[in-house]
C-alpha cells in the first residue's frame, strides 16, 4: 500500500547520511495524511495514517509550516470525526495522545486550537484503562495551553476531561510533564481553580 511506503519514507528517511526530509515534504504528508484519515474506516489503515502523522508531528520534522498544516486540515476536527474507529484500538488512543502532545509544543498549534474542541478527542483516547502516558499526554497538553496561550485555569476544569485526570492522578516523576513545564505550581494551580482555591 502507498501509505505504509510513505510512511517508511518519513520513520527512516534521515537516518543514513544525515539527511533530513524537506519540510515541504512533511506538509505534503500531513496533508495526505488528515484527508484520507477522512475517509478511511479500516482499523489498520487507520492506525497506519496516525502512525505516520504521528512521524510528522516529531520535533525534527515539526516546523512551524508543518504545525500550521496540522491546524489548516483542522486535524483536531477530522480526528474527532474518526474517533469511532481509533477510539477502538488502545495503540491508536495511545498515538493519539502522543499526537496531540507533539503538536501542543508547537506555539502555531496552540494558538490555533481551541482547548474545548479537543475534548472529545481526549476523551476518547481515555477510555478502557488507558496507559498511564495517555493521562500524561493529555495533562501536558493542557500545560502546554495554559503556559503558552494564558488560558485561564477556569477553561480546564469544566471540561469533562479533565474531571477524569483529575481522579485518575499524575505520575510524580512524568517524563512528559516535566518536558511540558519545568514549573511544577502549574499543576497545583489548576489543581486549586478546580476546587475552588486560589
Amino acid at each position: 500500500m502507498c501509505l505504509r511506503s510513505v510512511h517508511n519514507l518519513v520513520r527512516q528517511y534521515g537516518i543514513a547520511d544525515g539527511a533530513a526530509i524537506a519540510s515541504n515534504e512533511v506538509v505534503s504528508t500531513v496533508r495526505i495524511g488528515a484527508e484520507m484519515l477522512a475517509r478511511m474506516k479500516q482499523l489498520d489503515w487507520v492506525r497506519d495514517v496516525i502512525t505516520l502523522l504521528l512521524h510528522c508531528a516529531q520535533p525534527q520534522h515539526l516546523s512551524d509550516a508543518v504545525a500550521h498544516e496540522f491546524v489548516a486540515r483542522d486535524i483536531v476536527e477530522v480526528l474527532n470525526q474518526t474517533r469511532s474507529v481509533w477510539g477502538l484500538d488502545r495503540q491508536c488512543r495511545l498515538y493519539v495522545s502522543r499526537l496531540l502532545w507533539e503538536l501542543s509544543k508547537s506555539e502555531v498549534f496552540t494558538k490555533g486550537t481551541i482547548v474545548a474542541d479537543l475534548d472529545p478527542v481526549m476523551s476518547a483516547c481515555y477510555q478502557q484503562e488507558p496507559p498511564f502516558e495517555v493521562c500524561d499526554n493529555l495533562c501536558a497538553l493542557f500545560l502546554q495551553h495554559v503556559l503558552r496561550e494564558k488560558v485561564p485555569p477556569e477553561r480546564f476544569v469544566r471540561l469533562p476531561i479533565w474531571q477524569v485526570l483529575l481522579q485518575e492522578g499524575l505520575s510524580a516523576d512524568s517524563t512528559v510533564l516535566g518536558a511540558a513545564c519545568s514549573n511544577p505550581v502549574s499543576y497545583t494551580h489548576l489543581r486549586a481553580h478546580e476546587t475552588g482555591r486560589n
